[in-house]
């Protein structure tokens, strides 16, 4: 297969994967999403030459992030914006905004 069938497949499993960790329902709405994040992560290996480091980075840092995030209680949700916004169930690849910061990354690692 070609890098593009192989980068959909990859992806494709990195997000049923994550199903690993929580129940279908609450992460269903985010296979989508996570099915990018994984594109992402494919890319930054393309990108880094094939290493795998960059990828591993920015996944920790993701992971990291969400779970500061989290546990300190710093993100609130008003309910002022719509919820296809913020992330259907409070998760934020299951939205606009987290869909949005996966395509920020993306074009910021075409430009490096």
């Amino acid at each position: 297969y070609g890098l593009g069938a192989a980068a959909v497949g990859t992806s494709v499993i990195f997000a049923l994967l994550h199903l690993v960790w929580a129940p279908s329902r609450e992460t269903g709405w985010q296979l989508p999403g996570l099915t990018g994040m994984g594109l992402v992560l494919i890319w930054a290996v393309v990108v880094a030459g094939g290493s795998l480091n960059l990828a591993w980075g920015l996944h920790a840092g993701w992971v990291w992030g969400m779970t500061v995030l989290d546990t300190t209680g710093a993100i609130s949700y008003s309910g002022r914006v719509p919820t296809w916004v913020t992330g259907l169930a409070g998760k934020p690849l299951a939205g606009l905004l987290g869909l949005g910061m996966l395509g920020i990354t993306a074009l910021i690692l075409a430009a490096g």
